[in-house]
């Protein structure tokens, strides 16, 4: 058997990797023609003309755009990085305008955050560094380059798909998921699904959320399997496909489909095609050792992926109430968060005149959700509300306080922060927030729900 370093050191065909920039340069395309195409009208209430955007921690200085024809300009440009992306010409170039245009734009509000952006992002961020452009590119045919790449850039790739499916799983390992929440709730609310009168069986439901368990903690290994590869990469596209239909989430499922091509042996595309026609065979390269600069990022990087989702374990309590450590942890439809109304009370401590106001009034419709749904939202509407209220009334420091009443996973609604706390007076960090109030309310079963 090879050692590890003999794995990542010997050449191997770049033709998977050639087909996944490819498909993924097409999916670049496809996707900025789609952003072209939204409605002015909705582009500008959401991104151009809010006072207020909310946004990640640390990054709260990007900005959103100041007109409506850069924003065009924006996507123009990325879908353009898309098309020199899939063609392979000055595809370094292109790959890195593409992630840097298109984390400015997840960055600039995040209350657009989906998971298959970020992993977009991350995909993207892999591309800039790993080889992808030695086949199938116009920069091999200028440079007669051979197409072939390091091992260590196909199982970079690799890992840190299998990171992805394993947390998928392992983050449904929890009460409200094992009781068949939300995945019930979520599919009976869909009008004229194809499973019919089955989603209101617990039997069926059952099968879709344990299904869904043993997919990623069982199938993902066995990607890396020859005998079980393909029944595997099977039923993940049957997966994927019927998410795509039942739950209409973009891009993801492919994406999420593409990528788990890369576990076939390198040049399964050659394969393919010489089934019909004959193709010319990869040429033989001698091994290149790895550097220790090149194991070290590799390295680095997967280990930031795999401990970044375990961080929500460290908070006590239901996570996926306080919302604390639950960012970028690959949590995929696994909490059902609805709002029973919201407002908050601002009040000047020195002339002791308060207002009562409701955050719908201040914010668009995406960003009422989030504030409405998420704790760490509300904070950032506080801090607005707080500096809006210096500037436009004068109050040198507001107090605001806020009643919002949310559901998880069908429970009853109950309060998510302390009422009689001044949110202005409190942060976001890594240690637990006091301010938040524990989740309290018992599962019930959703035939037995009378609200």
């Amino acid at each position: 058997m090879r050692s590890l370093k003999e794995v990542l050191a010997t050449p191997v065909s770049g033709y998977s990797l050639a087909f996944f920039r490819i498909v993924f340069g097409v999916m670049v395309v496809i996707g900025g023609i789609l952003d072209f195409s939204i409605d002015d009208q909705f582009q500008l209430e959401n991104f151009i003309t809010p006072e207020f955007h909310l946004k990640y921690t640390y990054f709260e200085w990007v900005p959103t755009w100041p007109a409506l024809w850069m924003l065009k300009a924006h996507i123009v440009i990325a879908g353009i990085s898309g098309i020199f992306i899939a063609l392979g010409l000055y595809y370094r170039v292109a790959i890195t305008v593409f992630t840097i245009l298109f984390a400015y734009s997840f960055l600039a509000e995040a209350a657009f955050y989906l998971n298959h952006y970020y992993l977009i992002i991350l995909f993207a961020i892999l591309m800039i560094f790993l080889p992808m452009h030695r086949a199938w590119s116009l920069d091999a045919r200028r440079k007669n380059w051979t197409p072939l790449v390091p091992g260590w850039s196909l199982w970079t790739f690799r890992m840190q798909i299998e990171i992805v499916l394993l947390y998928a799983g392992l983050m449904k390992l929890k009460p409200d998921w094992l009781m068949l929440e939300p995945l019930g709730s979520m599919l009976r609310s869909l009008p004229d699904h194809i499973f019919g009168r089955l989603v209101f069986e617990d039997w069926f439901v059952a099968l879709g959320a344990y299904g869904t368990i043993a997919l990623h903690l069982v199938g993902a290994p066995l990607l890396f399997f020859k005998r079980t590869r393909v029944w595997v990469f099977c039923v993940y596209c049957l997966f994927h496909l019927l998410n795509s239909y039942t739950f209409y989430i973009d891009f993801f499922p492919y994406l999420t489909i593409l990528a788990t091509t890369l576990f076939f042996d390198p040049d399964w595309p050659l394969k393919v095609l010489g089934r019909f026609k004959p193709v010319s065979p990869v040429p033989v390269a001698e091994q290149e050792v790895p550097g220790t600069l090149v194991i070290l990022m590799m390295t680095v990087w997967l280990a930031v992926q795999a401990l970044v989702p375990l961080r929500g374990f460290y908070y006590p309590g239901d996570t996926s109430w306080t919302g604390e450590g639950q960012g970028f942890a690959w949590r995929m439809m696994l909490d059902n968060h609805r709002f029973y109304g919201s407002r908050c009370l601002v009040r000047d401590p020195d002339t002791k005149q308060e207002w009562v106001i409701d955050p719908k009034d201040f914010l668009t419709q995406r960003q009422y959700a989030a504030v409405s749904l998420e704790a760490k939202s509300l904070l950032q509407f506080a801090y607005y509300i707080d500096d809006k209220w210096r500037r436009e009334k004068g109050v040198r420091d507001a107090e605001v306080k806020c009643e919002v009443h949310v559901s998880l996973n069908g429970r009853k609604p109950a309060l998510l922060v302390d009422p009689d706390t001044d949110l202005t007076k409190e942060t976001w960090g890594i240690a637990p927030e006091t301010w938040l109030l524990p989740l309290k309310e018992p599962f019930v079963h959703w035939k037995a729900r009378t609200w």
